[in-house]
């Protein structure tokens, strides 16, 4: 058994370091010694985990902290939970696995493979997709393909409902972000019967990243949404994030579009007449904190400081009709279910 790598995967769920190298090994030895958990020279760790050099024999010394660093009482302690079934029930050893898996193929651009680990769990609960598909997304930070692989496969349902939606990052942390909801975008099919959400909920990505970035695009995206003609009852039919950015961000385009300030200011008031009505319809924390967190980040940036604070004050005369005795956790819980888990 690879003793190494199993440490390796450990110590990096430990620290966040995997060591790859010296200054990585460096890196390490201060955390021993910051955790006064002994002392392990960079040159010590360099020769356990990256000499190809297979004559050296460790000192048990340099074994029972490494085992220390691990949480295990000594390096025979480690060995007998190397050597058993132990590992298996291990959460770390199973993260650690299902990562590589992951990692790999992604590296490899072995799309193909990372497909039908989305079909075998597409009968499975929400929070199973959700744990596969944090995986796929965090592995994809340290590569340039995201874009290459929804150009591919964005027409996947779980690709579509769980990577692109429901783990959506406002922050852009993948290469190539932006350019992926374009062949998202172009898999949204009109026959589609979750066309009009999906085409909503892209198209506001987009608009609200170029916009936020200043970047001219903006325009383009904001009149795919506000010149597409969508009928009252349509507009009922939809999730409520899609509909809720759509209704914000027109606040955004009423502006880049130089409307007069008289609309403007007349737009503020129906967008707020309309979260007081969408407050009423719902009691959902969840849905709350969508509605909230969404125009919030609008006021905020439009320095609507009036409707900022009349926001707020709805918002927790709101928690307090539901008798909630965590309003600062659930203020604090955001409505985007990725930054609970990647902020």
């Amino acid at each position: 058994m690879n003793y190494n790598k199993i440490l390796l995967e450990i110590i990096y769920s430990k620290t966040g370091i995997y060591i790859t190298n010296k200054n990585d090994c460096k890196l390490v030895g201060q955390y021993i010694v910051k955790h006064k958990i002994g002392y392990l020279s960079e040159s010590t760790l360099y020769r356990f985990f990256l000499s190809s050099d297979s004559n050296q024999k460790p000192y048990i010394n340099t074994l029972n902290i490494l085992a220390q660093l691990c949480d295990f009482e000594s390096w025979s302690y480690f060995l007998y939970y190397c050597d058993t079934n132990t590992l298996f029930n291990n959460s770390v050893f199973l993260n650690s696995t299902l990562d590589t898996i992951i990692k790999d193929l992604i590296v490899r651009e072995k799309f193909n493979s990372l497909i039908d680990i989305f079909e075998s769990v597409k009968n499975e609960n929400y929070k199973t997709k959700e744990y596969i598909g944090l995986h796929t997304f965090i592995n994809f930070q340290n590569t340039n393909s995201f874009p290459l692989f929804i150009e591919k496969y964005g027409h996947n349902s779980f690709v579509r409902n769980i990577i692109m939606e429901a783990l959506y990052d406002p922050f852009h942390r993948i290469k190539g972000y932006a350019e992926s909801y374009n062949y998202y975008l172009n898999f949204t099919k009109p026959q589609s019967k979750n066309y009009l959400q999906d085409f909503v909920f892209g198209n506001a990505v987009l608009f609200r990243y170029y916009y936020l970035n200043n970047d001219l695009r903006a325009i383009e995206f904001a009149k795919k949404i506000y010149d597409f003609p969508i009928t009252s009852i349509e507009f009922d039919q939809i999730h409520l994030f899609p509909r809720v950015r759509y209704t914000a961000y027109k606040i955004w385009y009423l502006k880049i579009t130089n409307h007069n300030k008289t609309n403007q200011i007349e737009y503020l008031d129906f967008a707020y007449n309309w979260i007081c009505d969408e407050f009423k319809k719902t009691n959902s924390i969840i849905e709350l904190n969508i509605i909230n967190q969404t125009f919030l980040e609008v006021f905020q940036n439009q320095k609507a400081i009036i409707f900022q604070k009349k926001l707020n004050s709805l918002f927790s005369t709101k928690l307090k009709s539901l008798k909630n005795n965590e309003e600062e956790i659930v203020k604090a819980h955001y409505s985007n279910g990725l930054l609970n888990m990647l902020p």
